[in-house]
């Protein structure tokens, strides 16, 4: 992790990311930033502007401002969250809790997605000592069995929820629904906090757990601006190939996933 003029930036695939709230202000020199990557050895760096524009753009987070009771739900959601909560408690627990006893939900939900999951001992060393977090983890009321969790970022002003697992066999029991409803009364009615959000707009395709939420949680769209400042070789590779987009969108090869969704973002942030 890195700071910039006074923002903390970390760094993923050689690449700078925010690490603050997306309405936080960062107004800083392009030749600043250029001096950055090139000290860091990057290829790029990310940052938001215009946060929560009313007018439509291509990027987005996904937030929820207002904490919605069950009686404004819909008739199907509103039962879906109370077989939730029957099924389900939901507790803020220690990181101690969730090193130790949730790996079986996070090897789960990898599986699923047809990943391979890491070691149980280097999941049990993760660790997020330099940062303010809160782990939420729901538990079979009847097995008091780990069966979901959300680790989630906090700030002043928000909490990203910012990765969230679900274990597949104990998807009839609604713990999504649960999970949700108690993190946003929490964080939104209890906390007083500004927004909760989800991330980004995905870069690659339709994000099904944002449209869920948006659809069955009252979440919106908060449209910004993604702005990118390159270094200049990769920035001229990236101009180069970016009139290419349309073949390259075509090709099914999975190692060009990366080419993809570089070439996207170029697109996104000149608009």
């Amino acid at each position: 992790m890195i700071n910039i003029e006074g923002q903390k930036f970390i760094i993923n695939n050689r690449m700078l990311f925010p690490y603050f709230d997306p309405n936080v202000v960062f107004s800083t020199e392009k030749q600043l930033i250029k001096k950055e990557i090139k000290n860091n050895n990057c290829i790029l760096l990310r940052y938001i502007s215009d946060f929560d524009n009313p007018n439509y753009s291509k990027f987005w987070y996904i937030i929820k401002d207002e904490f919605v009771p069950i009686k404004k739900f819909s008739t199907n959601t509103r039962s879906q969250v109370k077989k939730g909560l029957k099924n389900c408690e939901v507790k803020l627990v220690s990181h101690e809790f969730f090193r130790s006893n949730c790996y079986e939900i996070y090897a789960s939900s990898i599986v699923s997605y047809g990943q391979v999951p890491i070691l149980k001992e280097e999941f049990k060393k993760i660790s997020n000592d330099n940062e303010e977090r809160d782990f939420w983890v729901v538990f079979s009321k009847e097995s008091n069995t780990p069966i979901a969790y959300s680790s989630n970022k906090i700030s002043t002003s928000s909490a990203n929820y910012t990765y969230i697992k679900y274990h597949t066999d104990y998807k009839n029991l609604y713990a999504s629904y649960a999970l949700h409803y108690e993190m946003d009364k929490y964080y939104l009615e209890e906390k007083k906090l500004k927004y909760v959000n989800v991330g980004a707009r995905s870069l690659l395709h339709e994000s099904g757990v944002q449209d869920f939420l948006i659809k069955k949680f009252k979440y919106r769209k908060a449209y910004c601006k993604l702005n990118i400042v390159y270094s200049p070789l990769f920035g001229f590779l990236v101009k180069f190939i970016y009139p290419f987009r349309g073949l390259i969108n075509k090709l099914s090869f999975k190692k060009l996933t990366k080419v993809k969704a570089i070439l996207n973002q170029h697109e996104i942030s000149s608009q």
